[in-house]
């Protein structure tokens, strides 16, 4: 983990050097008419994006990618924390500075992004929290992604973080493989970034089903069930509390809701990675089902006097729409 650093773009510098480098660099030289760096970089929040350990070079390097390509759309100051057990860490903090502009589709348009790199004790929270302190554009909102570091350590260890945050962000598909992820009492800023990405399932699912009347759909309606692949478990999660959530509509009455029971079934590896069924005790039925090729869904319907059989485009939002999501709409 202590190498992970070094393989990620930027130049290295003393941590206490960075802050004063980056000033410099904004300023430039200019020339006579000539528009100034700073001009370009309409920082409009601060984005901290903390690795925890077990995170290999390959993610570290998707992460980054995914923070760069959020900062062309949401122009922000980046700090990328790249944890390290190595004790000579506690000495000396290793830090990297990365800059970069980009042409928009006119040669006028620019924009302007900056990561702050910085390796980082694990076992110093409040040291690292002062140093973020430090680096943070105080007069800007922060929001926090926290990537392979179990809910309950984020909420126990890093409360400050989130607390200074306007939202927090986990990914329940990689943070909670040995535990359940739900809400957390007192914690109403955390938003899980597996519920942010399958957003376009729940839609086609929502748009499919407000065609037909709530009378027909729950006739014979027994329950619900939703089949996932173990690495799909977040956000099965995630639809189940989404359907719960439905349920709770004034319109679908007392009776109906206690009735149902909606099921999560995991399934072997080399069968649906996601499928949802509704159980009927009757002739009906309700069958969305993701493709493997992760861009369509097949559905089979057969309630009412409608029956549709058919393959529909949809897919999940890519790393960084996700990541937009969670933070602004989620």
């Amino acid at each position: 983990m202590a190498d992970i650093i070094t393989q990620l773009p930027g130049i290295s510098l003393p941590v206490s050097e960075i802050s004063k480098k980056l000033s410099r660099m904004w300023q430039g030289e200019l020339e006579p008419n000539a528009a100034a760096p700073s001009d370009f970089r309409a920082s409009q929040m601060n984005l901290v994006i903390q690795m925890g350990l077990g995170v290999t070079v390959e993610e570290a390097e998707e992460l980054f990618n995914t923070g760069i390509d959020l900062a062309q759309r949401y122009p922000c100051r980046i700090i990328f924390l790249c944890p390290t057990t190595d004790p000579a860490s506690h000495d000396e903090l290793t830090g990297k500075l990365f800059t970069q502009c980009y042409i928009g589709k006119s040669l006028r348009e620019r924009c302007c992004c900056e990561v702050l790199l910085l390796e980082y004790s694990v076992d110093e929270p409040e040291a690292l929290f002062n140093q973020v302190s430090i680096w943070l554009e105080s007069d800007l909102p922060t929001y926090h992604w926290f990537h392979k570091l179990p809910l309950e350590v984020v909420t126990t260890k890093y409360t400050e973080f989130i607390q200074r945050s306007k939202r927090a962000i986990y990914d329940s598909e990689v943070d909670c493989e040995n535990s359940e992820c739900g809400d957390i009492d007192g914690i109403e800023n955390l938003r899980d970034l597996a519920d942010a990405r399958i957003l376009p399932y729940k839609q086609s699912i929502g748009q499919i089903l407000s065609t037909f009347q709530l009378e027909q759909i729950f006739e014979g309606l027994k329950g619900m069930t939703i089949i996932y692949q173990p690495n799909f478990k977040g956000s099965a999660t995630q639809i189940k509390k989404w359907l719960e959530k439905c349920l709770d509509d004034p319109m679908v009455s007392e009776e109906i809701r206690a009735g149902l029971v909606i099921e999560l079934k995991e399934c072997e590896v080399g069968g649906a990675e996601f499928e949802l069924n509704f159980d009927y005790d009757n002739d009906q039925r309700f069958n969305w089902k993701r493709c493997g090729d992760h861009k369509h869904s097949e559905i089979s319907i057969q309630i009412g006097n409608r029956k549709i059989e058919s393959t529909v485009v949809v897919s999940a939002f890519p790393p960084a729409q996700a990541l937009s999501e969670a933070i602004f709409f989620g």
